[in-house]
């Protein structure tokens, strides 16, 4: 019996009710004129009380029919009754069931579609699109409900040019369920919005029937319509990678680009995604699986065809064929098949074995791809996170032969692992998942093959949100890539973590402040020494407080923080004698004390254990640096930023860059340090000495009263007040440096500063007595370290003013035979020489000092007055001195 109206529309017999949908009803119907089976779909009646909603009904029905691709069912002839039974369609029948059918089969067997069948299947359906975009056909209601799959594993897209946007009045309201709710899990946000769909609308719809196939799981549904509209507009869906870790990182990719919220960032057609999706196809990884076929469902009794869906679910027989099915329908004997089994177990363990050991021999360059966090925890999710990501970082630094590549080297890079390998050269990456839920972490590590994104490896750790289990978590982390890892043995001597649990909570909690560049550091050195007490084998924090100390030298120039950092490193080197960042600190702590053959012993020492890495030219630019050899290095700086463009890197670039006149690629590297990290007070800070050397005055002001309101730090208030000393405004600068001291009592530069700002105001005894001050400083750090070139010139711009020119223009002629083509060094030089009266040397100096890129404003402090008569130097300062290229 049917259940229709009537047995009969137009030319066609009603075989039976198939289902219904948010379209209409489908029937199963006979063409007797051609004498096939055809799927008859009476479309709804509410949808037709409109006459204008009818005629475009009518134009898209005739539009749809030109559509003839194989992926894409074909319309064979439009109906129109002029009664109650309504307008229909009358469309191919296709053998098989609807998509969605299958995959709620397929779930209660216990998964998802094995990968390759879902690649193929969503291919086959982009390639549909692709026709039917061609033609200027939007499908606009693309789902699983509405995709059919034919028993030999062919997609076919039904609906095209028939669906529409719910819009206002349409009777279907989000309080509706069923169809309804169907549809706004897979429509495209900008649909669900209100605004017109395209074909990129599509492609949204798309990447949702592709997850859906994947992780066995809508991205969006919520418990009722209103939250799956919420989760579709606003709500990043639950990372692919997090479910289904063994799939390819382009795969993920590909699913994340198909997902995004705005048009603008999918990709560019479905023509592209077919040829991505058959291009992932291609691999093995990703080939059909053995068997793969939608079995055929029982005949039916009507019509003695096939069973099948078309625009509503029933309930279908059949499933895809593991490939694993094969074996036991060959029904060997059990002991025949155990003993196979064996053989080819020792077989393959004896080939991996053999591939392993040849693997772990050779040197492995790994693209630590940045964690992905998700979930619920706020604070403790983000401490956690920082926490796993240290340990990782920590974890693959201790293997041997490997090299880690940092994700600022591939911040830019689009593409999955494939692309960031070879833009990276790297052999492999690992990623990491951090999921944070009711207190719980999950932390999910891939190791992923750079040549085509296969996954060679998965770990999962469990563990807890809570701080105070930090350190268990970073143990079970660095276990896990050991795992990961196993065929890489450990670093001789390279410690464990020997730590107390709240040494190692203190310890991220201060490696994050640091990082983030917002703090003080001369008091972490203090918390330092407090973790160090407490937990003495703990060699992170004896490597910090190392790092620390030199840096604050570089701020500072107090021999006393070389002396500590000394200190911490004579102990990490007991406990790793062949650490690699413990060499590299015992580097740069050898340059900062002028022990160049110490620096190169150690440099040679550093490449041999750590081949290839970005540390190794970074610390070689640092030594021509220190030597004075900067066109040296700049050009080892920027091999250091090839291999490795982190912040920090493009930071000491820019620093070369500018030192020997290269202003515009300095300015352009510390706008991409700051992209990196936003907000980061120390690249704030280096914009600000580039604009205060070089460039704008005012800018300079500004980026300077911004960093004092923000947390007046001692080189901020010294750098402003160099600025106001420029500006003719000396007692604010003289101002500025007074707080500068405050905080930092003795600090070098600032006390020459003020002394430089009393003299410009006129108060030479005070002036005097700041600059005996900087000469006993300067004498003290001399036994302990040798005195840097630019150093040595302010020892000689102290004793010009003290009135022992002649004494000072040979330490400035000295250090400037060390340094010739360091800008400051040369400036500092003209200085002394003007002071001394040495007018036809200071000129030449300053000209070179111009050329090497300072600004002529340097030259209107009163230090130049000597030389303000002469007209050649008069032009000097009229003149606008073109950077380098």
């Amino acid at each position: 019996m049917t259940e229709t109206p009537n047995d009969r529309i137009g030319a066609y017999r009603l075989v039976r009710r198939l289902g219904s949908g948010g379209m209409g009803e489908v029937f199963l119907a006979w063409d007797g004129r051609l004498e096939r089976t055809v799927a008859a779909k009476r479309m709804r009646q509410d949808r037709e009380r409109s006459g204008a909603r009818r005629e475009r009904f009518r134009r898209e029905a005739r539009a749809a029919a030109r559509l003839n691709h194989p992926n894409v069912v074909q319309i064979f002839d439009l109906v129109e009754t002029g009664d109650e039974a309504g307008d229909w369609i009358v469309m191919e029948y296709v053998q098989g069931r609807s998509l969605a059918e299958l995959l709620k089969e397929r779930m209660k067997e216990g998964g998802p579609l094995p990968p390759g069948a879902a690649v193929d299947l969503a291919r086959q359906v982009a390639e549909g699109l692709a026709a039917a975009h061609a033609q200027g056909l939007v499908h606009r209601d693309l789902k699983a409900e509405n995709v059919m799959v034919t028993p030999a594993g062919q997609a076919k897209i039904l609906d095209f040019g028939l669906a529409r946007p719910l819009e206002s009045g349409s009777g279907e309201t989000l309080t509706d369920d069923g169809a309804v709710l169907g549809t706004w899990r897979s429509m495209a946000p900008e649909q669900a919005a209100g605004d017109s769909a395209d074909a990129r609308s599509d492609l949204f719809s798309l990447g949702v029937l592709l997850y859906e196939m994947l992780a066995g799981r809508s991205p969006f549904v919520g418990k009722t319509p209103l939250e799956t509209l919420r989760n579709v507009t606003a709500a990043p869906p639950a990372p692919l990678g997090g479910l289904r870790p063994d799939l390819p990182a382009d795969l993920l990719s590909l699913v994340d680009s198909l997902l995004e919220k705005d048009p603008g960032r999918r990709p560019v057609d479905a023509a592209r995604v077919a040829a991505d999706l058959r291009a992932l196809g291609a691999r093995p990884e990703l080939s059909l699986p053995s068997g793969w076929a939608v079995a055929k469902a029982a005949p039916s009794q009507d019509s003695g065809e096939s069973s099948t869906v078309i625009g509503g679910p029933i309930g279908m027989r059949g499933s895809f064929l593991d490939s694993g099915r094969s074996w036991d329908r060959l029904r060997k004997p059990a002991w025949i098949a155990t003993l196979v089994v064996a053989l080819a177990v020792l077989g393959l363990a004896g080939a991996l074995w053999t591939r392993r050991a040849k693997a772990a021999g050779k040197p492995l360059r790994v693209a630590f791809l940045s964690p992905v966090s998700q979930g619920s925890g706020g604070e403790a999710l983000d401490f956690a996170a920082f926490g796993v990501l240290t340990s990782v970082r920590r974890s693959l630094a201790s293997l041997q032969k490997v090299t880690i590549v940092d994700p600022a080297q591939f911040k830019e890079v689009r593409g999955g692992v494939p692309e960031i390998a070879r833009a990276v050269s790297a052999d492999e990456a690992l990623a990491t998942l951090v999921e944070g839920r009711h207190g719980e972490s999950r932390i999910v590590l891939r190791r992923i093959r750079g040549r085509d994104g296969a996954v060679l490896a998965t770990e999962e750790v469990l563990g807890s949100l809570a701080p105070r289990d930090a350190l268990a978590l970073a143990r079970s982390v660095s276990r896990a890539v050991r795992r990961v890892y196993d065929e890489r043995g450990v670093r001789k001597d390279m410690p464990e973590l020997e730590v107390s649990a709240s040494g190692y909570i203190d310890f991220l909690r201060l490696r994050q402040r640091t990082e983030a560049g917002r703090n003080a550091w001369a008091p972490e050195l203090d918390h330092l020494d407090r973790i160090i007490s407490s937990s003495p084998r703990f060699i992170d924090a004896y490597l910090q407080s190392a790092t620390l100390a030199i840096n604050l030298y570089d701020d500072a120039k107090d021999p006393a923080y070389l002396e500590r950092a000394r200190s911490s490193l004579r102990r990490a080197r007991l406990m790793a004698p062949e650490m690699p960042s413990v060499v590299a600190a015992e580097i740069r702590l050898a340059i900062k004390e002028g022990d160049w053959t110490g620096a190169e012993q150690l440099l040679a020492e550093l490449e041999r254990l750590s081949p290839g890495e970005g540390v190794v030219p970074f610390l070689r630019s640092s030594l021509a640096s220190q030597r004075g050899r900067l066109e040296e290095a700049s050009s080892w700086m920027r091999v250091a930023v090839e291999r490795q463009p982190t912040w920090r890197n493009l930071v000491s670039l820019s620093e070369l860059e500018a030192r020997t006149g290269h202003l515009p690629a300095a300015r352009q590297h510390l706008a991409v340090a700051l992209r990196l990290v936003p907000g980061n007070t120390w690249v704030l800070a280096k914009m600000g000495e580039l604009e205060l050397a070089y460039g704008d005055l005012s800018r300079a002001e500004a980026i300077y009263r911004g960093l004092v309101k923000s947390g007046p730090q001692r080189s901020d208030l010294t750098n402003l007040g160099l600025v106001h000393f420029l500006l003719g405004r000396y007692a604010e600068a003289a101002d500025d440096d007074r707080r500068a001291l405050a905080i930092d009592p003795g600090h070098l530069t600032a006390t020459l500063d003020l002394a430089d700002a009393e003299l410009a105001l006129g108060h030479r005894k005070e002036a005097a007595e700041l600059q005996r001050r900087v000469l006993a400083s300067l004498e003290a750090k001399e036994h302990g370290a040798s005195l840097l070139p630019i150093e040595r010139t302010f020892r000689a711009q102290c004793l010009a003013y003290l009135g022992e020119s002649r004494k000072g223009v040979d330490v400035a002629l000295a250090a400037l035979q060390d340094s010739p083509e360091d800008a400051d060094v040369v400036y500092q030089t003209s200085l002394v020489l003007s002071l001394a009266g040495e007018r036809a040397s200071a000129l030449s100096l300053a000209r070179k000092a111009v050329a090497l890129g300072y600004q002529p404003r340097w030259f209107a402090v009163p230090a130049f007055d000597s030389l303000r008569s002469d007209p050649a130097f008069r032009e000097l300062m009229e003149s606008r001195p073109a950077p380098r290229p």
